[in-house]
């Protein structure tokens, strides 16, 4: 049985259900403070792959909280700040 693999298909079908603008809106900001920060998409997100990262940074994947709490730590914000300052940008624009 492919319990790896039901799991990461589960998550797959769970960020595409996520609002598509949200998902870009995310990606945006992340990538606007990581670049702020000097930081490379590799160092905001290991042991994550830059890859990874750079499908957040595009809207094609939504982090799992521990991810984005371990991004958003490196960025020196809160979780709660980065995901109200998304929010409002979204329904801002």
């Amino acid at each position: 049985m492919r319990h790896g693999g039901d799991a990461e298909d589960i998550e797959r079908r769970l960020s595409a259900s996520i609002d598509p603008a949200w998902r870009r809106r995310l990606g945006q900001e992340l990538r606007r403070r990581r670049t702020d920060r000097g930081l490379t998409q590799s160092a905001l997100g290991a042991p994550l792959s830059k890859a990874f990262v750079s499908a957040v940074e595009h809207g094609r994947s939504v982090p799992s909280l521990p991810a984005l709490r371990l991004m958003t730590t490196r960025l020196d914000t809160t979780l709660g700040e980065f995901l109200t300052c998304v929010e409002e940008e979204s329904t801002a624009g």
